[in-house]
């Protein structure tokens, strides 16, 4: 009964919250009730209706300028989403003065609505606006206009005549199908205003379009799905709808002919499908194909998809008049091979010269402050670069999949590094990082396997690399913040930074040191090839997921100081063996281990406290548990028998003359020896509860003394 309740409850509130989608509702001068909603920050009004798609107005409507409540008079500045939605009994609306905005299917299947006046500051008119709006037969719309949505007055059945602003640019796909003045258009390119519309009729294949000059935008989809092997776009052009050339049928190997390059680095591209270089066209400039790239004095920016896929350059010369390279001017323009950006140049935005794979270096102006989202990433070719004194922040994916590059140099000015900025530079061996770095994601050098040195300027007051351990380490709080399979862990690290080894796929064993006290946040998710762990005394926590997906781990070994665990810490890592140094257990998630590692591991424990596990949650589910009684905790992936008494190491097991090295966890050799007789002990000294580790050729064997 408790449960319906609560079903009713939610059910009653949620059919509340669609029929009251007002805020509050005022008369207008002709005593008709209109229904408001407040936005931005209350200090405009939208239009809008009192319970959802019904009948709310009908016969005249004014809408006033401004409306009071409360005291407080607020302009009305838009007709709200659906708004008028199928008021079939509406005839006219009066728009006030300071709507600039009609929301999408405000008006829609308003089958009576025959006369609307549009005020002359409106500035857009949104998708489905007038829909369906049978009784209209004529519109104009004012100067200030700049764009009218998909489907904005289709299927008006009555409407023959139409009136647009010469400047407007931006009209929707099929904003004016279903209407008799598109049924009474011949054949061939449609224009209303100065914007191509539609192409009408069937376009013979390989056929050449041809904008006319004067044209200053082309309708959404206006040439999708269409068969041509040339497109001539007139100086004109300034805006192209979203997909306005979709998918070519005739292929890829078109041309794209212009008269002036500077016009066509001016002209937005909605999307890249509105750019027909995006079919991998070659693009002709007053009758010459365009190999060399040089972009002309007079241009100060290139629009975003500008250059979209344009397959054919093999170099780019950008002058220093320009100053912005707008959002995928470049992308996936993979035979650059040399770029030359210039002084002056002060933003590059995200996707620009994304998947440029020909490029083998890059010199990046010092008048640049930031690189965004992607911008060179995926350009495998890159080997070198050279990053400009003014960059402050280097944003994520800046370089990811740069996997040729070698070594890169962070300038002073570079105050940021976000997430994986290098992620997957497969090549990268050396980075030397600038006093300025203040802020670094833990993931920005993720997968970069053969990063061998890190170096930090001895004048960073947040970072350094002391003692040459090949990781980056936050100095106040001696956190290591990211490492790869090179890295020595300090013995002075007191925490294992979030995602610090995180998709580190060359590293295969790590000891962690007995300073460290927490192991952060998905700290070691992801290394696939790492088959032994060993946490020393000392840390008391391991955060949620940090060896989560190490499918190759074969050992953890767990000391008697850990008190907490994160939620699925060693989900989805299969290891082999569970070696615990608790005599009283603490209580763990059933997330911490996947079920296979309860089912197939084993759980190895101190003497005599099978009782207390098989009794605490969730340590019961293993279902091979031992009581180990020997001297020493081992890694159980091989077949050697290893025992300590009073620190001495014996190992058997191993091949006769078999030589084999003790080691401490600071890398310090101990003692060496060779198998005689089927065994080899070596006194360490090492004292209960230190860890050795035993190498013999390429294997090892980690475990702690008893």
């Amino acid at each position: 009964m408790k449960k319906l309740f609560i079903f009713f409850a939610i059910l009653l509130c949620s059919s509340f919250g669609k029929a009251l989608a007002y805020d509050f509702s005022a008369e207008n001068e002709d005593g008709v009730t209109i229904y408001y909603y407040f936005f931005n920050d209350s200090t405009e009004v939208s239009v809008t209706y009192n319970k959802y798609h019904q009948q709310n107005y009908s016969g005249n409507v004014v809408i006033p300028a401004t409306v009071t409540h409360n005291g407080k008079t607020c302009p009305v500045t838009s007709i709200y989403r659906e708004a008028f939605y199928g008021c079939s009994r509406l005839e006219s609306v009066t728009f006030g003065s300071n709507i600039v905005r009609i929301y999408p299917s405000a008006f829609t299947k308003c089958t009576r609505l025959t006369s609307i006046t549009i005020p002359a500051n409106m500035k857009n008119i949104y998708n489905h606006c007038f829909e369906g709006c049978a009784g209209l037969t004529s519109i104009t719309i004012p100067d200030n206009v700049e764009s009218i949505g998909d489907s904005c007055f289709a299927d008006c059945y009555n409407l023959s005549s139409i009136t647009i602003p010469d400047n407007m640019m931006q009209l929707g796909n099929g904003a004016f199908d279903g209407t008799p003045w598109y049924d009474s258009q011949p054949e061939g390119i449609v224009y209303i205003g100065n914007i191509a519309y539609r192409y009408k009729g069937t376009l013979a294949p390989h056929s050449d379009i041809v904008i006319k000059e004067g044209t200053v935008g082309i309708a959404s989809k206006a040439f999708s799905m269409l068969n041509y092997k040339s497109v001539t776009i007139p100086k004109s052009l300034r805006f192209v709808g979203a997909d306005a050339f979709y998918w070519n049928q005739y292929g890829l190997d078109i041309t794209v002919h212009v008269s002036d390059l500077a016009a066509w680095c001016n002209i937005t591209f909605s999307n890249n499908s509105a750019n027909p270089l995006a079919q991998s066209a070659h693009l002709i400039v007053n009758g010459t194909e365009i190999k060399d790239l040089v972009i002309p004095d007079n241009v100060t920016q290139i629009k975003q998809n500008a250059f979209y896929m344009c397959r054919d350059f093999t170099s780019v010369t950008i002058p220093s008049s320009v100053t912005r390279i707008c959002e995928n001017a470049f992308y996936y323009c993979d035979g650059i091979k040399s770029l030359t950006l210039s002084e002056g140049l002060e933003d590059i935005e995200r996707n620009a010269f994304y998947s440029c794979r020909g490029l083998t270096s890059l010199t990046i102006p010092n008048t640049v402050t930031r690189l965004p989202w992607s911008v060179f990433g995926g350009c495998t070719g890159l080997e070198s670069v050279k990053i400009g004194s003014g960059v402050a922040s280097i944003e994520h994916y800046t370089f990811s999949g740069c996997t040729s590059l070698k070594s890169i140099d962070i300038p002073d000015g570079v105050r940021n590094i976000l997430s994986r900025a290098f992620y997957g530079c497969a090549s990268l061996s050396s980075v030397t990082i600038g006093k300025g770095l203040s802020n670094i994601a833990p993931d920005a050098f993720a997968s970069c396997d053969k990063l061998t040195s890190i170096a930090v300027d001895p004048d960073n007051s947040v970072f350094d690399s002391r003692d040459d351990s090949n990781c980056l380490i936050r100095t106040a709080t001696n956190t290591l913040v990211f490492g790869n399979s090179h890295t020595i862990i300090p013995n002075c690290v007191e925490i294992i930074g979030d995602s610090a080894f995180q998709y580190c796929t060359s590293l295969t064993s790590v000891i962690i040191p007995e300073n460290v006290t927490k192991i952060g946040f998905a700290a070691f998710s992801g290394c696939f090839n790492l088959t032994s762990v060993i946490i020393s005394e000392g840390v008391t926590e391991i955060g949620a997921t940090a060896f989560s997906g190490c499918s190759s781990l074969t050992s953890i070994t767990f000391p008697s100081s850990l008190t907490t665990f994160g939620a699925g810490a060693f989900f989805l890592a299969n290891p082999k063996s569970v070696i615990c140094k608790w005599t009283n257990p603490p209580v763990i998630s059933k997330s911490l281990f996947s079920d296979s590692t309860y089912k197939n591991a084993s759980l190895h424990i101190p003497a005599g406290c099978t009782d207390t596990y098989k009794a605490t949650d969730y340590w019961y589910l293993f279902k091979n548990i031992k009581d180990d009684a020997n001297g020493v905790d081992k890694v159980l992936d091989t077949e050697l028998l290893v025992q300590s008494q009073g620190g001495k190491i014996s190992v058997s097991g191993a091949a006769e003359g078999q030589k084999l090295s003790i080691y401490n966890t600071a890398g310090m050799e101990l003692g060496r020896a060779t198998i005689h007789n089927g065994t080899a002990t070596i006194d360490t000294q090492l004292q209960h509860g230190d860890i050795a580790i035993i190498k013999m050729g390429e294997r090892s064997v980690k475990c702690i003394v008893k």
